[in-house]
């Protein structure tokens, strides 16, 4: 164990290998890569459970305003009904409690002894978990959660799925894929496209059910 951090362990790769096709094409990442990634991902399921046990309601109400809705600082004190420095004074207890409550399973994870490494890793791991919480039912909106969801970069995407991630970004903000474009990052997200009559029925229950009311299907692009 060193002072900062650690390559990842042979345990990690072995995991990475076994995840892996098997024909280590352009759209594997290799063992490193993956459990770099994997890092986050599997820290946001701890988090999750940190976030509804370890924190008050008030607590949890406000980290899930402010981080998972991405709400700012005062349109979270606008819904809560306090102060913007009563939410900042709120998401800073909260994120002590986060921090400690997830300290020893970041030492451990990344083999290290520092726990400043500790507010970097949980704030990507909380990146991870509001990807998970996305209603976007678009297509450039899913392709955003689908990456989040995964821990992956542009770059990364780019890397495995051949679209050039200055490409990927102006997809994300809603600029129209090409067929190609779409058959690629389904393929590389391993989710079904929605069809037309599906993103009919999508765009007919949202306005059944409100924006709020309806979450849709996670594994549809």
């Amino acid at each position: 164990m060193n002072g900062y951090f650690n390559y990842p362990s042979q345990e990690e790769i072995r995991r990475a290998v076994a995840i892996c096709c098997g024909r280590f094409c352009r759209l594997c990442e290799t063992p490193v890569e993956y459990a770099w990634r994997a890092r986050d991902v599997d820290l946001s399921a701890l988090l999750d459970l940190a976030v509804e046990n370890e924190l008050t309601a008030t607590e949890r109400e406000a980290v899930k305003l402010r981080w998972q809705g991405n709400l700012t600082n005062r349109e979270t004190a606008k819904k809560l009904g306090v102060s913007e420095s009563a939410v900042s004074r709120t998401l800073e207890r909260a994120s002590g409690k986060l921090r400690r409550a997830l300290c020893y399973a970041v030492l451990y994870q990344r083999n290290v002894i520092r726990s400043d490494v500790v507010p970097a890793a949980v704030e990507r791991a909380m990146a991870v978990s509001a990807a998970k919480l996305m209603r976007e039912e678009d297509f450039a909106g899913q392709v955003r959660k689908q990456r989040l969801i995964r821990g992956y970069t542009k770059e990364q995407v780019e890397r495995y799925a051949g679209i050039k991630h200055g490409r990927l970004a102006r997809i994300e903000k809603g600029e129209a894929a090409d067929a190609e474009e779409k058959a690629r990052l389904c393929a590389f997200f391993a989710v079904m496209p929605a069809g037309e009559d599906e993103q009919a029925d999508i765009q007919r229950r949202k306005n059944e059910q409100g924006k709020n009311g309806y979450k849709g299907n996670e594994n549809t692009l």
